[in-house]
C-alpha cells in the first residue's frame, strides 16, 4: 500500500550535466567480507529512507547552490534509479550561509568536513548542496560520500545522476573501476574478490590508465587486462566514470541491500519502518512546534488538530516544521501554520510503495 507523507516546510533549471569525477574515498576493507547476500535482488521497494536536504549559500545569502527546484528534480530521478527496491523520503530542506563551504568545499579537509557535519539533522542521510567542490590536488569534483558507506554526502550543482552515484557510496557500492581489492579480469573469474566484487557489472579499467577513452555513449579505449583480453566496460551504469550513466545492476541492488541487512544498526535511525504505530488513529492536539522538525509515523490515520475527544490546538511556528508520514492525515479546525522569512507554508504528499 502506498502511504501519504505530508511534509510542510515553514522557512523557506534542472542541473546541467557534465563529466567529472568523485571525491569518495576508496574502502579499506569490504565492508560485506564473509557475509552471505541475499541471493536475488529484492522485487519490491523494501527500504524507505528519510533524507535532508541542505542548500548552502555565501555567507550574505546570495548564490544559493541550487534551487529547491533543482534539487527536487533530483531525488525524482534518484527514486527512479533506485526503485523499486529503495525510496527516499525528503523530510526537508534547509539552507546555510556560508561561503567557504559554498563555494570552495574540499572534501578532504577535515576542518571543512567537520564544519560541514555539524549541520547535520540527525536520523536522516543528509545531502548537501554545494557551488563547487573539490578534492585535496584542488581537481574540481562532481560530490562525495566521503566515507563508504556513509550518512551523508555532498555534490555539486551539477551532474548527470550524481545524486544516486553519491547515495550508491553511501549504500555500499564502490566504482566499477574500483582497484583496492585487485583489478577484475574481463572473463569475470575473479568477479568476488576483485574490482567492484559486483559479478554483473563488466570489468571497467583503472581511469588513470591512458588507453581508456570514450566518445559520447561509447568506449572507445584499447584497454587489456592481465590476461590480454579487451575490456568492454559498462558504460551505462550509474558507479562508472562513463558519460551516459542511467542504471544499476541487479547485483548492486544486491550488494546494497546486503550493506543495509548487515549493518542495520548503522542505519536504522534513517530507514521508516512499516507499520510504525506510534500513533495509530489518533488525534494530535495541545502542541506547538517552535523549533526544528517533528516527526510523526503511523501505519493508519493521523489527525492533527482540534476533534473529539481531544479539545485543542496543533500549532507549527515560522521556525518549526512538521513531517508526518501515514496511510491518511486529517488536517482539523485548530491546526495552524504560520509561513517563515518567504512566507511560505508548503503542503506536500510523497509516496513510496
Amino acid at each position: 500500500m502506498k502511504r501519504l507523507i505530508l511534509i510542510l516546510f515553514l522557512s523557506f533549471g534542472i542541473m546541467k550535466e557534465i563529466d567529472a569525477q568523485c571525491g569518495t574515498k576508496s574502502p579499506t576493507r569490504d565492508h560485506l567480507q564473509g557475509k552471505v547476500l541475499p541471493n536475488a535482488r529484492i522485487s519490491t521497494a523494501s527500504f524507505r529512507f528519510k533524507i535532508f536536504v541542505t542548500i548552502l549559500k555565501n555567507s550574505d545569502g546570495s548564490n544559493a547552490a541550487c534551487t529547491e527546484a533543482d534539487i527536487l528534480a533530483k531525488i525524482a530521478e534518484m527514486n527512479a534509479d533506485f526503485a523499486p527496491t529503495f525510496c527516499f523520503n525528503l523530510m526537508g530542506i534547509k539552507y546555510v550561509n556560508n561561503t567557504n563551504l559554498n563555494t570552495d568545499m574540499n572534501v578532504s579537509s577535515t576542518s571543512d568536513v567537520n564544519s560541514l557535519t555539524g549541520y547535520n539533522e540527525g536520523g536522516c542521510i543528509d545531502i548537501y548542496v554545494h557551488k563547487a567542490v573539490r578534492d585535496g590536488s584542488n581537481t574540481a569534483i562532481a560530490g562525495s560520500a566521503y566515507v563508504i558507506p556513509n550518512q551523508y554526502l555532498s555534490i555539486e550543482n551539477v551532474g548527470n545522476h550524481t545524486l544516486s552515484h553519491e547515495m550508491g557510496h553511501c549504500l555500499g557500492l564502490t566504482h566499477t573501476h574500483e582497484t583496492f581489492y585487485g583489478n577484475e579480469l574481463v572473463s569475470g573469474s575473479n568477479c568476488g574478490s576483485a574490482g567492484d566484487l559486483v559479478c554483473d557489472t563488466n570489468a571497467d579499467p583503472d581511469v588513470t590508465r591512458s588507453c581508456r577513452t570514450q566518445s559520447t555513449c561509447l568506449y572507445t579505449g584499447n584497454c587489456t587486462d592481465a590476461l590480454g583480453y579487451s575490456y568492454s566496460p559498462p558504460v551505462s551504469n550509474i558507479m562508472s566514470y562513463y558519460g551516459c550513466v542511467n542504471t544499476f545492476t541487479s547485483g548492486q541492488f544486491t550488494r546494497m541491500s546486503g550493506t543495509i541487512t548487515f549493518d542495520l544498526g548503522f542505519f536504522a535511525g534513517n530507514l521508516i519502518t512499516s507499520g510504525d504505530d506510534r500513533y495509530p488513529a489518533a488525534v494530535i492536539s495541545n502542541t506547538t512546534i517552535s523549533s526544528g522538525i517533528a516527526n510523526y509515523t503511523t501505519g493508519g490515520t493521523m489527525t492533527f488538530g482540534w476533534g473529539s475527544p481531544i479539545t485543542g490546538t496543533f500549532v507549527i511556528t515560522p521556525t518549526g516544521s512538521l513531517n508526518a508520514q501515514a496511510n491518511k492525515i486529517v488536517l482539523l479546525p485548530g491546526f495552524r501554520a504560520t509561513g517563515g522569512t518567504n512566507g511560505k507554508v508548503r503542503i506536500k504528499t510523497l509516496t513510496c510503495n
